[in-house]
């Protein structure tokens, strides 16, 4: 009965969505007072390591690191400095006291890559929510924010969010969002994009306006096609703009597009496509009865990967066909004109009824496309939620088995007079790690946590054909060097050969899909060029490779007279000898002996790559 219930809630956003706006009673309206907390009383805040290693981080802390009680935290958005990963700033809606609903605009920094947080809160006595976060390429920090006017600021920091100026008037309106054109060879290279809803808006329901000045002035809003909601923007290399949002008045999700955006001499021109999602997002779901199952992710890819220029979409979606909340993919190869047949990202069994809620996802620029949501896979009750992780490495055809990265945790608590834990998180992707900030109660109260979770590794897979070797190919370790198309050094190391001489040699993520010359050495054998080309998100193979028998000096990488001068003085050797050296026993056969020599005689003057 429990479960019927369930279904019949799950579909009810379905049902009754009909008035205009689906975004109608959805908004961030002022409607109680400012409330300090009369004693500040703090508790440890919470940093712990997942079993895979990934470190979480609480983020809304104190001056002293401390997590303060009876205060709450959501609905986060990040930003990155894109020349140092190590710089990243977080804003979120900080409730300084849970017996009001007066919120405000929190914000931290970090300068150690998460694992410290330096927190504060941008002119407390203001009601602010809908933080955004963006940065441009040269480290220069926005963070976009709605004051209770229903209209937004542009917050602009130049220390990488340690501290924020001025605000500039920006337009905007309720659940707005931005995006910066990051593209140099784009004709609207720093152009800020926004784009907000039709409810909570001092426009007529126009929706979107652009700053061409690094978010100094705006421009006047106009109306965009179809008039979709709650979603995100895609910029990509050309400067063309994607929203991704919902349909106001209609089913289902929409996708439009400017292809003109990028030209700050003309008024921009909007088209409409309707992927197949599905289903729709939704508003009030069990899960998080005052606010949405996630918003619409749109993302484009604007890197050097085989993907390059493809528009993705994914979103917590409640399904028409069984009413459950699914994670759903779906991409674009033609600049948005048509989308692919929907994928579902979400590994359990289907039609469980179990929450996969505030899905969002991002692109790294070697191309490898991240995800997370927060999940009830692991709770017969479907409320206790864990932040789940997956990734792409083919443009999203197929996505790796889902990885739980968090502790489970109860979202219904910690409710700061207001029944939900925001609406959305957020996730930046770098090609060695996915930067996840997101909502959760392990304190007992609502906080912003960060993960940094680990890049898949990628490899170039080889073997290493032992020349003149009687011995186990696996008691041997192979060196490495990879060099750029400029033959400079970018890369070394040391990889165990296993049976056979095959090894797996970890490619680091920033080299992917540009050229390299990989060699290898083995011990005792010549080094070899084994690989010219580039290795992609899904590796490289280099094939087999023989190598030369004979350099026991190990250094010189040529076989020479020196070489007869370390087999000499290890001459009739076996391991227990006192002149042992496994360097002159060529062959492996436990001796060094005639045999050795007659490898070395064979491959004399021999000089490697």
């Amino acid at each position: 009965m429990k479960k019927l219930l369930w279904l019949a809630l799950a579909m009810v956003p379905l049902l009754v969505w009909a008035d205009e706006d689906k975004g109608e009673g959805h908004d961030e309206r002022l409607d109680m007072p400012y409330m300090a907390q009369p004693i500040i009383l703090t508790s440890p805040a919470m940093t712990f390591l997942n079993r895979g290693g990934v470190q979480i981080v609480q983020v809304n802390v104190d001056g002293a690191g401390q997590n303060i009680l009876n205060d709450a935290a959501n609905e986060p958005s990040i930003t990155m400095d894109p020349n140092n990963s190590n710089r990243i700033a977080v804003g979120w809606r900080q409730f300084a006291n849970v017996a009001s609903n007066f919120r405000q605009a929190g914000y931290a920094y970090s300068s150690d890559g998460g694992q410290t947080w330096t927190a504060n809160t941008y002119d407390p006595t203001l009601f602010r929510s809908d933080p955004v976060l963006e940065t441009t390429t040269s480290g220069t920090f926005h963070y976009n924010s709605l004051q209770q006017t229903f209209y937004s600021d542009e917050l602009i920091s130049t220390n990488y969010g340690m501290t924020w100026g001025a605000p500039n008037p920006a337009t905007g309106g309720d659940k707005q969002w931005i995006a910066i054109d990051k593209t140099p060879s784009s004709t609207g290279f720093g152009f800020i994009h926004q784009w907000w809803s039709t409810a909570g808006n001092n426009y007529g329901g126009r929706q979107y306006s652009r700053s061409t000045n690094g978010g100094l002035t705006w421009s006047d809003p106009i109306n965009v096609t179809n008039r979709p909601i709650w979603g995100t923007i895609a910029v990509d290399a050309a400067g063309r703009i994607y929203l991704g949002g919902t349909a106001s008045g209609a089913p289902g999700l929409r996708v439009v597009r400017s292809l003109n955006a990028n030209n700050g001499a003309v008024t921009p021109t909007f088209s409409s496509v309707t992927p197949n999602m599905l289903g729709d997002i939704s508003n009030g779901l069990a899960i998080n009865p005052g606010g949405l199952s996630g918003q619409v992710s749109c993302v484009a890819d604007t890197g050097n990967g085989p993907y390059a220029g493809t528009v993705y979409l994914l979103s917590s979606i409640v399904r028409t066909d069984n009413g459950n909340l699914d994670v759903i993919f779906s991409r674009s190869v033609n600049q948005g004109a048509t989308f692919s047949s929907p994928i579902r990202v979400n590994d359990d069994a289907l039609a469980q009824g179990h929450f996969h809620w505030f899905a969002v996802m991002n692109v790294a620029k070697n191309g490898r496309l991240d995800c997370v949501w927060l999940d009830t896979r692991n709770d017969v009750n479907r409320n206790l939620s864990q932040l789940y992780y997956s990734y792409s490495l083919d443009g999203g055809t197929t996505w790796s088995a889902n990885e739980a990265i968090s502790p489970a945790f109860n979202p219904l608590i910690g409710y700061p007079q207001q029944n939900k834990i925001g609406d959305y998180m957020g996730i930046i992707s770098t090609n060695d790690h996915a930067n996840v900030i997101f909502p959760a109660t392990f304190t007992g109260g609502q906080d912003v946590y960060f993960a940094r979770i680990p890049a898949p590794s990628h490899f170039l897979t080889g073997t290493a054909q032992l020349g003149n070797f009687v011995g186990n190919a696996a008691t041997q370790s192979a060196t490495y060097q990879v060099f750029n198309s400029s033959n400079v050094l970018v890369q070394q190391g040391s990889v165990a050969l296993a049976t056979g001489g095959a090894y797996s040699i970890p490619i680091d993520p920033n080299l992917l899909h540009v050229p390299l010359t990989v060699k290898v050495k083995v011990s005792h054998w010549l080094r070899r060029v084994v690989y010219s080309g580039s290795v992609g998100l899904t590796g490289a193979s280099a094939g087999t490779d023989a190598m030369t028998n004979g350099d026991c000096s190990l250094t010189d990488n040529v076989i020479d007279i020196a070489d007869y001068s370390i087999l000499a003085a290890a001459f009739d050797a076996i391991p227990t000898s006192g002149n042992w050296n496994p360097n002159a026993d060529l062959n492996g056969d436990q001796i060094v002996d005639i045999a050795d020599y007659t490898i070395l005689a064979a491959n004399f003057d021999g000089v490697g790559e």
